[in-house]
């Protein structure tokens, strides 16, 4: 049987609705459907096309394969892999706002002396509480604030994950601090809206996924992409009995992120974006 891929490859250039998608897709830089200024319909429209193409229904069952991965991987071939630029720094003035909100003690003080040497004219401000720190993001009043993450001996610090989804705040850093012989603690720099850096080393997403679709499926789909899952918990919904949304921690220092984003738009999953960034080291 012909493969998926070897259809895709024969046909990509025989339709002249297909050519009328492709140039609509370039015109709008499907990347920045992150910031919701691309119809939605067009990551539909790609699934749609590869479904026709496949013989298959277009749902997220059809579409959360490797064989649809490799699909975005031949769009982002043939039409770029620039990234949009989605939010940057850029040449910013030194009157523009950096204060960045955290609560103070050893640990959080050495993660603001690293983020700090990335990031010119940050200046710290203290408050008593995470979820104040985040509040001041989320107003405006400060740009950054930072968070512990996740622990060598824990895990993914779910407490703190659900402070950056409420307050919607996106990773844009971090850095690994050494707590105890036995322990080190990962600090996020947390900022409001998506960044796409020059260093992709890790994406984060939550993710929930229809009954028909197994995790194990679609981080095979996220593999062909070259995104590898280092971490992975779950949550459980309070809003839906027995389903669970994934926290999943890639690593994507080799992967296709543009592919990688039109994947996870195009097959309808329902996720959310926790941030592409660097991981700091020293």
């Amino acid at each position: 049987m012909e493969r998926a891929e070897d259809i895709i490859r024969n046909n990509l250039l025989l339709s002249e609705k297909k050519i009328a998608l492709w140039q609509k897709l370039r015109q709008h830089q499907f990347t920045e459907s992150l910031r919701r200024e691309i119809p939605s319909e067009i990551p539909a429209e790609i699934g749609t096309n590869y479904a026709s193409l496949c013989g298959l229904s277009d749902t997220t069952e059809s579409l959360c394969t490797a064989d649809f991965a490799r699909y975005c991987r031949l769009i982002t071939e043939k039409f770029g892999r620039d990234i949009a630029e989605l939010s940057s720094d850029g040449e910013e003035p030194d009157t523009v706002n950096r204060k960045t909100a955290y609560m103070q003690n050893s640990f959080s003080d050495k993660a603001y002396g690293i983020f700090a040497q990335s990031v010119a004219g940050m200046t710290a401000e203290y408050y008593p509480g995470f979820a104040q720190a985040c509040e001041e993001v989320y107003d405006n009043r400060c740009k950054y604030a930072i968070l512990p993450l996740y622990t060598s001996t824990d895990g993914r610090l779910i407490s703190f994950q659900k402070l950056i989804a409420k307050y919607d705040l996106k990773i844009c850093m971090t850095t690994e601090i050494v707590v105890s012989e036995e322990n080190t603690m990962h600090f996020a720099l947390l900022r409001r809206g998506i960044s796409v850096p020059e260093t992709q080393d890790y994406t984060d997403i939550t993710l929930v996924l229809p009954e028909e679709v197994s995790i194990g499926r679609f981080l095979g789909a996220c593999e062909v992409l070259g995104a590898n899952a280092v971490t992975m918990n779950t949550i459980p919904l309070t809003y839906a009995d027995g389903t669970q949304e994934f926290c999943i921690h890639f690593h994507t220092a080799k992967a296709d992120i543009t592919a990688l984003l039109l994947f996870f738009e195009a097959s309808q999953i329902r996720y959310t974006l926790d941030g592409i960034y660097p991981h700091i080291r020293t």
